[in-house]
């Protein structure tokens, strides 16, 4: 597993927070966000498209699976979607915690397009909101509170592939579960067999592994692979690792890359993991890298780049299936 980066040509104005990739791996574009409070749309040459400023500092986004609406929250509570092909403002939502206004500090759209669930930073709370991405438009259908189980407001969070089930992080790494559907926490239990859209939290069984000499505090973001066998982590200190995924093993392997000169705020895959996109703090810069294990599309059709990363695939999935079994073993020998 290898990247290779190259500057984007034109850097942001302010600290970049958030970054998001479009769902089509033929089209390869991503939004980024940040303090200078624009959103922009890249390609990995330039910059294709910059809003108009908002009012309050950008904290997140989220491109939506269908493409059609990039999803916005601000540090002043509001929650935009913004139409993609322009970066216009559709329609916001001001998020109300116990009736009153809350800032916004995360923003994770569903799978199936039709929810967002918004992380408020001081009430332990996910918002959760209806998602119309042919009118473009949002409206708030209820919340999740965590505030007798979680301190120091929400971190991360995670949509199961089926749109039913969160996983949320706190900012002291507590790690709790919710159904959507009935607006509550569940019991770690019930979702242990759960298939996760994205792995963003920092926590969990799949994930135990990075944390092996690694100061808890020091990594700022994770970032699963499109084919779900790598995940990426960037740090404090300006670095950005590749491990294999699922990382159980303490001491696990993994290649290290250096590229921003401080610290490394966020990071994704692009679909079929033609790139690795980084975003850094006080550079204020975007980086691309090039990876050797992507999978190309040609007309809508999945297939292997190379036989050698077929090879790597095929040797990556036996050993998550592996490890995967032995950790039900496990808990099905606790249980007894």
């Amino acid at each position: 597993m290898h990247v290779n980066a190259h500057y984007a040509v034109q850097g942001a104005e302010a600290e970049v927070h958030g970054l998001a990739c479009h769902p089509e791996a033929a089209i390869q574009y991503f939004a980024t966000c940040g303090a200078d409070r624009r959103v922009r749309i890249w390609n990995d040459e330039r910059t294709l498209r910059v809003s108009e400023p908002f009012a309050a500092d950008i904290t997140s986004l989220d491109w939506s699976p269908t493409g059609q609406a990039i999803i916005v929250g601000d540090a002043r509570g509001n929650v935009w979607c913004l139409d993609q092909r322009d970066l216009s403002k559709a329609s916001h939502v001001t998020l109300k915690v116990n009736k009153r206004e809350t800032a916004c500090c995360l923003v994770k759209v569903a799978p199936d397009s039709r929810l967002v669930a918004c992380g408020v930073p001081n009430d332990s709370h996910v918002q959760i909101l209806a998602l119309d991405h042919k009118a473009l438009t949002l409206s708030d259908v209820g919340g999740i509170a965590f505030k007798d189980r979680m301190t120091n407001g929400i971190r991360n969070l995670d949509w199961s592939v089926d749109s039913t089930t969160l996983q949320v992080l706190s900012g002291d790494n507590q790690l709790e579960f919710a159904s959507v559907k009935d607006k509550k926490r569940v019991e770690p239990e019930s979702v242990r067999d759960t298939e996760w859209n994205t792995q963003s939290c920092r926590f969990g069984w799949s994930v135990d592994g990075i944390w092996s000499g690694n100061d808890w505090n020091e990594i700022n973001a994770f970032a699963r692979s499109s084919n779900n066998k790598l995940i990426a982590t960037c740090d404090d200190n300006g670095m950005v690792r590749l491990f294999r995924y699922p990382c159980v093993q303490a001491g696990a392997v993994y290649t290290e890359y250096r590229g921003h000169s401080a610290h490394v705020l966020n990071a994704a895959f692009s679909p079929g993991d033609k790139y690795l996109l980084t975003v850094g703090g006080q550079d204020r810069t975007v980086l691309v890298w090039a990876t050797n294990f992507r999978v190309s599309f040609d007309d809508d059709e999945q297939a292997a780049s190379t036989e050698e990363v077929a090879e790597i695939n095929d040797e990556l999935a036996d050993e998550s299936k592996a490890i995967k079994q032995k950790w039900k073993n496990e808990r099905r020998e606790l249980e007894i």
